[in-house]
């Protein structure tokens, strides 16, 4: 609608942490009956999962839509579309508030294509389109087979030590995660005597994915247009990256030794449970990665 309300979406955010700071009551999430079976509705919720599909798709388009009307100087207007009074024409301030808001609900998006990776099949390839409309389409096969596997060992870039700050670990871990997957496809290529450089790499096509959203926006505004994908592809890979900080930060496993629930921090409380899909119940994920996110229990630390 353009106007205040494209600072909406930042809005609702800081309502969210500011609430559920306050009001620490802890969710117990769908609960199960006498003969432990879920007492979640699987269609409804697998619902809310897919229909961010092309919700995510048209944020990228009215994003890019936005920059255009900024770098063409579209004067600003108001028009009648079905009773919905719509503002044309975006000025500094708004594009600022525009990307402000998207980049935070791309980020909580990806708890959502983390969550369908973990489905395998075509859920997998969902997951990875996904992650490549932020640049990071290697997050799914890194999360999957390196990051459940490794938890709490040296090797697994997605654990932080102790005293590595945030921000250190966002470029490491992200950068860690990037490497294993170039390092698994050659390796597989190579033992399959096949070429590096060949569609039949993962880690090749992973960053394909993100060609079509590169040329939206550059076609949308330029070097501008390139600037502020660039902001939409960071912001939400720190939101990420600030996850599996919050959820693994200083626990150690002894190499050889079984996955235990204290090798993560956990939380129940309702912000993080209802906006992460349950990601809170980190113990339980690693434990049980296939299970579906409503079945998760709080076991952890």
């Amino acid at each position: 609608m353009g106007g205040i309300w494209v600072w909406v979406g930042l809005a609702l955010l800081v309502v969210a942490i500011v609430t559920d700071t306050v009001v620490t009551s802890q969710t117990l999430g769908t609960g199960y009956d006498k003969n432990g079976n879920s007492l979640g509705y699987p269609i409804l919720l697998n619902s809310l999962l897919y229909v961010a599909v092309p919700i995510n798709v048209l944020l990228f388009l009215v994003v890019a839509w936005r920059v255009n009307e900024y770098v063409t100087g579209v004067p600003i207007h108001t028009i009648e579309v079905a009773g919905i009074t719509l503002q044309q024409g975006t000025t500094g301030l708004e594009l600022n508030g525009v990307m402000m808001s998207a980049a935070v609900w791309l980020g909580l998006a990806i708890s959502i294509w983390h969550e369908i990776g973990h489905r395998g099949g075509v859920s997998f390839v969902i997951s990875r389109w996904m992650m490549g409309l932020v640049g990071a389409a290697h997050f799914p096969y890194a999360h999957i087979y390196d990051h459940h596997l490794n938890l709490g060992l040296e090797r697994d870039p997605a654990t932080p030590p102790r005293g590595r700050n945030v921000f250190m670990h966002f470029i490491l871990s992200h950068y860690g995660q990037s490497k294993y997957l170039f390092k698994l496809e050659k390796d597989r290529l190579t033992n399959s005597n096949l070429s590096y450089l060949s569609w039949r790499n993962s880690w090749i096509r992973g960053y394909l994915m993100s060609v079509p959203v590169v040329i939206l926006f550059w076609f949308a505004g330029g070097w501008i247009g390139l600037a502020v994908l660039f902001y939409l592809w960071v912001i939400p890979n720190f939101e990420l990256e600030a996850l599996n900080y919050l959820e693994h930060y200083g626990l150690i496993r002894e190499e050889g030794k079984p996955y235990e629930p204290r090798h993560s921090w956990c939380t129940t409380t309702g912000f993080s449970d209802m906006l992460f899909f349950e990601i809170g119940r980190h113990s339980d994920h690693h434990a049980r990665g296939e299970t579906e996110f409503w079945k998760l229990k709080s076991i952890g630390a």
